[in-house]
C-alpha cells in the first residue's frame, strides 16, 4: 500500500514477488502496492486497479496494463489488484471467498464488523476453466478431461470455488449436483471440515441425516462430558464413515481448556478423540504426551512422544521432554 516508495526500488523485495507468482503463488496488492507487482512484470496484458491519485504512477511501471476506474477490486485469477484500504478488505474477503467459501468470508467480515463488503463490486477478469467445465460436464467427466493434473488438484481449483458452485447449485435447486460438487471436493481437499460443513447443510435441506456439528462434539467435551463425546463420535463414525467431524486445532484447543482447568483426565480423553480422528498429525500425540505427562503416567507420555517424534523427526518439543522423562 502507501509503504511501497520504501521497497519499489528494491530488486529483491521485487524479484521476491516475481518468484512468488511464477512459484505458483497468489498476489494480492492494496492501494499503491500495484506497483510493486508492476514492476514485478506482473501486470503486463491484464486489467488492474489501484487508489485513484495513482493511477499516473502505477502506469509509469507497466507498458501493457488497464488501469481501471471506479471498481473495488480486479481479479485476473493469481492477481488481484483492490484500490484504496477498505477496497483492500473487499479483495482479501473476495480472495478467502475462492479460497475456502463464500459462507467463511461472510464470517470474517462479521468477526470484523465490517458490513460493507459486496462481492459484486468487484471486476471479474477471470473464470476458473476447471470450475465451469464441471459445472458444464460433471465431476466424472470431470476426472476424465483433466486426470493427471488432479494430482495436484490445488493449482486447479480452490476449495472454496467448488464450495462456492455448490452454494449456487443449492439455492437453483439442484441438491444433487451440489452434494456430487462437494463430495468431489472432498476427494481432493481431504480433511477440509468446511466442506463437510457445507455438504451437512445440504443433507439438511434435503431431509437426510445429518452427522453432529463440530459445536456438538466441543460443548460436550467443555463441560466435561467426555464419555458422552466419545460415544457421539464412536456413533458418528459407524453412520457417517469417512466424515470428518472437526478440526484438529479445535478438539486440540479443547483439550487444553480442560488441562489449564486442572480437568486433566478429561483433556487426556479430548485428546484421545482426536488421535483416533487425526492419527497421522505428529501434533496430537504432542499433546497428548503432555497431558499424560501433566496425569504422572510417564510410561505413556513417553510412548505418545516417541510416536509424536516418530512422525516428525523435527518435533523439537517431543525429543526436549522425552530427555527430561529420562532424567527422572
Amino acid at each position: 500500500g502507501g509503504g511501497t516508495g520504501r521497497i519499489i526500488n528494491e530488486p529483491e523485495a521485487i524479484q521476491w514477488v516475481k518468484e512468488h507468482y511464477e512459484n505458483g503463488g497468489t498476489v494480492l496488492t492494496v492501494c499503491t502496492g500495484a506497483s510493486v507487482a508492476a514492476k514485478a512484470g506482473l501486470l503486463e496484458g491484464m486489467k488492474a486497479t489501484t487508489y485513484h491519485t495513482a493511477f499516473d504512477y502505477v502506469q509509469g511501471y507497466c507498458s501493457d496494463c488497464e488501469l481501471l476506474k471506479g471498481v473495488r477490486y480486479v481479479d485476473n485469477g493469481r492477481i488481484i489488484t483492490t484500490a484504496g484500504i477498505s477496497a483492500g478488505i473487499d479483495g482479501a474477503l473476495h480472495l478467502i471467498s475462492r479460497i475456502k467459501g463464500r459462507d467463511i468470508a461472510e464470517e470474517a467480515a462479521r468477526n470484523m464488523e465490517y458490513d460493507k463488503w459486496a462481492p459484486g463490486e468487484g471486476y471479474m477478469n477471470y473464470e476458473n476453466e476447471f470450475v465451469s467445465y464441471l459445472k458444464k460436464y460433471g465431476p466424472a467427466k470431470a476426472k476424465e478431461e483433466y486426470g493427471p493434473a488432479l494430482t495436484d488438484a490445488q493449482t486447479l481449483f480452490f476449495a472454496g470455488e467448488l464450495k462456492n458452485l455448490a452454494a449456487d447449485l443449492a439455492a437453483a435447486g439442484q441438491m444433487e449436483k451440489a452434494i456430487e460438487a462437494l463430495e468431489f471436493c472432498t476427494e481432493y481437499y481431504p480433511g477440509e471440515v468446511i466442506i463437510y460443513n457445507q455438504l451437512r447443510e445440504v443433507y439438511a435441506q434435503m431431509g437426510r441425516p445429518v452427522p453432529p456439528t463440530p459445536e456438538d462434539f466441543m460443548e460436550k467435551a467443555l463441560q466435561g462430558q467426555l464419555e458422552e463425546a466419545m460415544a457421539l463420535y464412536e456413533k458418528a463414525k459407524t453412520r457417517f464413515p469417512g466424515w470428518v467431524f472437526f478440526e484438529e486445532s479445535r478438539m486440540n484447543w479443547t483439550g487444553y481448556q480442560l488441562l489449564g482447568q486442572g480437568k486433566t483426565e478429561a483433556a487426556i480423553q479430548a485428546f484421545r478423540i482426536n488421535v483416533d480422528a487425526y492419527p497421522q498429525s505428529f501434533n496430537v500425540y504432542d499433546s497428548l504426551a503432555e497431558a499424560y505427562l501433566r496425569d504422572e503416567q510417564s510410561d505413556l507420555a513417553r510412548k505418545y512422544y516417541q510416536k509424536s517424534l516418530e512422525l516428525n523427526p523435527d518435533n523439537e518439543n517431543a525429543r526436549k521432554m522425552l530427555a527430561k522423562i529420562e532424567e527422572r
